[in-house]
């Protein structure tokens, strides 16, 4: 199972292409992890050269700037990761401050202000569907529940919502089969209660 990790910083891709390789060893789904450094200059006209089972973009998060949208750093990389990995896109923002001590997944005051004072509303969409984390220090156990269970969801070709396909200009994905819903394991349904219960 192939996975892109992907950030402007080298040290943050790789901090977080690590933690996916630990959590492997609990899910045993023999992952292949890539790293890949960006570069501000490229991202405009970024274009990825293969596909992935799925993405992580991490952000670090150093002062207000435009992740996407118009005129947004990551807007083509967005659109091109989507297509890549058939919606099985994760971007992470991460701050380098005090661990945070409540189980989130995503500070919604933060996100909803990039979101509407920031002109960003993508990032807002992406927050419903769960495609986006704050992290501050370190992933809380919520997050790192939820990002197995992204990565185990990833067996599954990923279905892209209709307003996501929209917003980047992609072709949507049809409803998951009955019988492929029910292939899922104990632990997918574990996980996923336990990201949604917190």
């Amino acid at each position: 199972m192939s996975v892109g990790v992907f950030s402007l910083k080298e040290e943050a891709a790789e901090e977080y292409a690590t933690a996916l390789e630990e959590m492997n060893e609990q899910l045993g789904l023999q992952l292949e992890v890539t790293r890949r450094t960006l570069t501000r200059a490229k991202l405009k006209t970024f274009a990825l050269d293969r596909t992935y089972d799925c993405i992580l973009l991490v952000h670090r998060a150093e002062g207000r700037i435009l992740l996407t949208d118009e005129n947004g750093l990551y807007n083509e990389f967005l659109r091109e990761a989507l297509h890549a990995s058939d919606g099985n896109f994760l971007m992470i923002l991460h701050e380098d401050e005090e661990e945070s001590e409540t189980p989130w997944l995503y500070d919604a005051r933060k996100l909803m202000e990039l979101a509407s004072k920031g002109a960003q509303p993508s990032v807002k969409l992406l927050a419903r569907l769960q495609k986006i984390l704050t992290v501050r220090g370190a992933l809380n156990q919520t997050q790192y529940e939820f990002l197995m269970c992204f990565l185990y969801r990833s067996l599954y070709k990923g279905l892209i919502p209709a307003d996501l396909a929209a917003r980047f200009n992609l072709k949507s994905a049809p409803s998951v089969p009955a019988e492929v819903s029910a292939q899922k394991s104990d632990l997918l349904v574990h996980l996923s209660m336990s990201a949604d219960t917190n």
